[in-house]
This record gives C-alpha cells, structure tokens and sequence, in this order.
C-alpha cells in the first residue's frame, strides 16, 4: 500500500469513526466502512499468498543448498 492510500484510508477510518459517533449516521457509518472492509480482505489474502511463495522459495533454496553440499561432500571423498 503505497502513502497517499494509506492515508486516504486513515482518513476514510477517521470519518467512520466520526459518523459512528452519532446514531443518527451510525448506518452511513457502517456503508463507508464496508468498501474498506472488502479492501482488507483483498490485502490479507494478497500477503498470506505473498508469505507462502517465499516460504516456498526459501524450502527450494534450501534443497538446493542441502543438494550442493552433499556434491561437494561426494567429490571430496572422490
């Protein structure tokens, strides 16, 4: 999320947080809320696919060390 959109969410929570104040805008509050809603799932499903393609890429590099140390081991007895 880049600055300006962090802070134009920042400002579209203190706006809900406003409107929530009141019950009379307590219903508009939770209309503007949910645009934000939808757009945090979206950035959570975003990271958690983030997180397990490096944690994936890290295991491959892993084999691949663990795969090159056994080839030196194995040329060393050689």
């Amino acid at each position: 999320m880049t600055h300006s959109s962090s802070q134009n969410v920042l400002a579209q929570l203190k706006k809900c947080l406003s409107l929530a104040q009141d019950m009379a805008t307590h219903a508009e509050a939770n209309q503007a809320f949910e645009p934000l809603r939808a757009s945090d799932r979206q950035e959570v499903i975003a990271a958690r696919r983030s997180a397990a393609f490096w944690q994936q890429m890290g295991e491959v590099e892993k084999d691949l060390s663990d795969r090159m140390l056994e080839n030196m081991a194995q040329l060393r007895r050689n």
